[in-house]
């Protein structure tokens, strides 16, 4: 498994509230209390894991993988190189380009 070979895990998402959820108090009536607490059972193993909120036009990439992972199946996907599609994201996020957006 990866676990032995991972140090440093930086997960960034465009939700404030997955971030409030995991890295907050867990209340008794909340509906997804098993999940948060698996999520906070893998941070807290053998490696270093941040977890940070940043804006979806941030980090193109991301989405761009968020919004085509349903056409995969379902299981893990390591990418030994960039997915086609991915690579004008790439480019922008290399750049810091950003894009306009409605906040």
């Amino acid at each position: 498994m990866l676990e032995g070979k991972v140090f440093f895990v930086q997960l960034e998402t465009d939700s404030m509230i997955a971030v409030q959820k995991i890295t907050g108090v867990l209340s008794n009536s909340e509906p997804y209390a098993d999940l948060i607490s698996a999520i906070r059972e893998l941070l807290h193993r053998n490696w270093s894991c941040s977890i940070t909120h940043v804006y979806r036009e941030a980090n193109r990439c991301a989405d761009w993988m968020a919004t085509n992972a349903s056409t995969l199946h379902a299981g893990l996907h390591v990418f030994y190189n960039p997915p086609k599609g991915v690579n004008p994201s790439l480019l922008a996020d290399a750049q810091g380009s950003t894009r306009k957006t409605l906040l």
